[in-house]
């Protein structure tokens, strides 16, 4: 590795990204345990601080529509909104006229465990906002010396490390070989929860009763809770909203199950379900006691998508591995942004396609420096 000092693969501060759940989800802003048990619309009682939330839903939401429901999805809707925000603000940046902004208008707003991000700059005037913005980056100098090979695999060794080896080889180096490329902006993160109440794994005798849509599959391995559990519990359109209890404070896990035969409602409905569930049961107090059934499961999921607004094109990557002892999910995001509407460096530019001249000057004593060598080339071609 070469010595540039403009390679930092370090995780963003946690004084930036902080667990602020308390802040976020005060008990006063959802409706009582009683009323949220109703089972009615609540999308009307979401305040603007849930607002992160909805719009993670929506994001969500967006991305299984276009897709088969057959299949596992798993996105990380934070991660995705957090990547192109900062995209977005990066390039606003690079196209105003030389102000960088303050340094927090482009640190992501992730909550987790375990968080990075890390551009790899293509442009002189992207390093410089990345510098005061104090984003870990890799400067297009640094780039030049390391190359995009070089560059990619240290960057997917530190998230492969920080993923727990859920997400590798993430990062392509020939994605950086584009001449109209002028960042590469990576995210990642790794959440664990551990259920406080860890399940028992059923032996195979058990799982081989147990059935999937009315069907055995013996590839399936279930797990149900060692004992009756507390739950926090609402009901939503028929959806049942149930959060597991976790060690971990701040966070929450909640399953969420459609009424059975339930079969591809609108994008809508389903948002505003889902919105107003997840809303609700945040702010619900009070237990209740239930046995779990679950199967376990582990697999990724991967999508690119186009931002628009920042006229830039994503690829993210998610994982999610939910067993007796807990859930992690991993997941990375990479934001490709060009030199659409970045307005070109005013640059001098020099063709020497005519006779000209070369000196060579020593001027380690600058009170005498003097020319070492001189030149007139007419003609390059003639020795």
């Amino acid at each position: 590795m070469n010595n540039l000092p403009s390679s930092d693969y370090s995780r963003v501060s946690p004084n930036t990204i902080s667990d602020n759940s308390d802040l976020l989800f005060p008990q006063s802003s959802t409706q009582s345990a009683d009323s949220s048990d109703s089972g009615t619309s609540l999308a009307q009682n979401v305040q603007p601080y849930l607002k992160g939330l909805g719009d993670d839903v929506q994001e969500f939401v967006r991305e299984l529509t276009l897709l088969e429901r057959s299949i596992n999805i798993v996105t990380s809707p934070a991660l995705v909104t957090t990547s192109e925000a900062m995209t977005i603000n990066l390039k606003n940046m690079a196209y105003s006229s030389g102000d960088t902004g303050e340094p927090h208008q482009a640190r992501p707003l992730i909550k987790s465990t375990k968080e990075g991000i890390h551009v790899i700059s293509k442009r002189p005037k992207i390093d410089g906002i990345l510098r005061q913005s104090q984003i870990p980056h890799t400067t297009s100098e640094a780039l030049f010396h390391k190359g995009p090979e070089q560059a990619t695999a240290e960057l997917n060794e530190q998230i492969t490390k920080d993923t727990q080896g859920l997400i590798t080889d993430f990062l392509k180096a020939k994605d950086l070989d584009n001449p109209d490329m002028a960042f590469q902006l990576v995210t990642w993160l790794l959440q664990q929860v551990s259920w406080r109440f860890p399940f028992r794994v059923m032996n195979e005798k058990e799982s081989s009763e147990m059935t999937w849509e009315n069907a055995a599959h013996s590839e399936i391995q279930w797990m149900e809770s060692g004992s009756v559990q507390p739950i926090k519990h609402i009901k939503n359109k028929d959806y049942d909203f149930v959060a597991v209890p976790v060690m971990e404070s701040g966070m929450k896990a909640v399953f969420v199950l459609p009424p059975e035969g339930e079969t591809n409602p609108g994008s809508e409905d389903l948002n505003q379900v889902l919105s107003s569930g997840l809303t609700t049961i945040l702010g619900k107090s009070g237990s209740k006691h239930a046995v779990l059934t679950l199967p376990k499961f582990k697999f990724n999921y991967q999508f690119t998508k186009i931002c628009e607004e920042a006229e830039a094109k994503g690829k993210h990557i998610a994982a999610l591995d939910v067993d007796e002892n807990g859930a992690t999910v991993a997941a990375a995001s990479s934001m490709f942004s060009y030199d659409l509407h970045i307005p070109p460096e005013k640059l001098l530019r020099f063709k020497f396609d005519h006779p000209f001249y070369l000196a060579i000057i020593n001027h380690k004593n600058s009170n005498d420096p003097r020319v070492i060598g001189m030149a007139q080339i007419n003609h390059p071609g003639k020795s």
